[in-house]
């Protein structure tokens, strides 16, 4: 009795894991640049192409997608403003984000550095600093 409880506990356990894995992501990119400043911005996977936007002073750049069952789903960013401040950064990548973003990559484009949001900590991150 005590070895098919515990195989049903382990099941769950590990399509509860499978699901959070492989549930549907969203990914939201936020220009908080503030004073009016907008940001360009292009991105894209392997297998989609979001396109290149102009995101205006707190406007928001957002799209959903599913983790591939080979968990290797990267979405990654080019960023410029000004011709001068450009980085690229990825959106999405599965090995460093299946925990951290379990639903929502939430990222904020400031002036100064680029913010990513861990939803297990529930902590904004500093993912990358604008050297001017």
């Amino acid at each position: 009795m005590k070895t098919i409880s515990g195989n049903i506990v382990f099941v769950v356990i590990f399509f509860s894991l499978v699901n959070i894995s492989f549930s549907k992501k969203h990914i939201r990119i936020s220009n908080r640049r503030g004073n009016g400043k907008s940001v360009n911005i292009w991105c894209k996977s392997q297998d989609d192409d979001i396109g290149n936007h102009t995101l205006a002073d707190g406007q928001d750049l957002g799209w959903g997608f599913n983790p591939d069952l080979f968990r290797v789903t990267q979405f990654y960013c080019d960023v410029q403003w000004n011709k001068s401040v450009q980085f690229h950064f990825d959106a999405y990548f599965y090995k460093r984000d299946w925990r951290r973003c379990y639903s929502m990559c939430h990222w904020l484009i400031k002036d100064e550095s680029l913010l990513g949001y861990d939803q297990t900590l529930q902590v904004w991150q500093i993912f990358f600093w604008v050297i001017k």
